[in-house]
């Protein structure tokens, strides 16, 4: 992991800044959560939920529904927060940091490089719900348009969901970032 000093974090964000001047956000899509989730702040869920899977990939074995949710949920904070009023607080390397662990996701599973992460979420979202109701066939065809070799091959990289240390290592950056702007800004 990269630690930088201060002069290193304004440079990376000055960086970030100048590059989100040069084309418009992606879109946002939904928050990918569990379909009983009441969270007062989505975002926060989301955050909470994907550390605690990509921290331990192994405890999701035999659970792809929730593998490929957190993998929604990765894909949906690498846009969302960055777009989000109460994460301008946030160190500004968290948001390239999300962007890179996407990146590593989408190696490791199998998913198209070109895929826009609204795809990817939106997709990853609709197989963990078809995986829920055990239609396996389903969560393959709702893969298929982001996979780069069909969605059953990603299905098969899913569980039991490989270990990715920068995915790791970025959703307890956010969880981090998320517990410090709170104390700093409690509402």
């Amino acid at each position: 992991m990269v630690v930088l000093n201060r002069a290193g974090a304004w440079a990376a964000g000055l960086v970030l800044l100048l590059g989100a001047c040069a084309a418009p956000p992606e879109p946002v899509p939904p928050v990918p959560l569990q379909p009983q989730a009441s969270a007062a702040d989505p975002a926060r869920q989301a955050v909470l939920s994907a550390a605690a899977a990509f921290a331990d990939p192994a405890r999701l074995a035999g659970h792809p529904a929730d593998a490929a949710r957190a993998v929604a949920q990765l894909a949906w904070m690498s846009v969302a927060l960055q777009q989000d009023q109460w994460w301008t607080g946030a160190n500004p390397t968290l948001f390239f940091t999300l962007r890179e662990a996407e990146r590593e996701v989408r190696g490791a599973l199998g998913v198209r490089p070109e895929a826009t992460t609204a795809a990817v979420t939106m997709a990853f979202a609709a197989a963990a719900s078809a995986l829920e109701r055990d239609r396996r066939d389903e969560a393959a065809a709702a893969l298929a348009p982001v996979a780069a070799a069909g969605g059953e091959a990603v299905l098969t990289r899913l569980d039991p969901m490989p270990l990715m240390p920068r995915a790791a290592a970025a959703t307890h950056f956010a969880d981090q970032q998320m517990l410090e702007i709170m104390r700093s800004d409690p509402e």
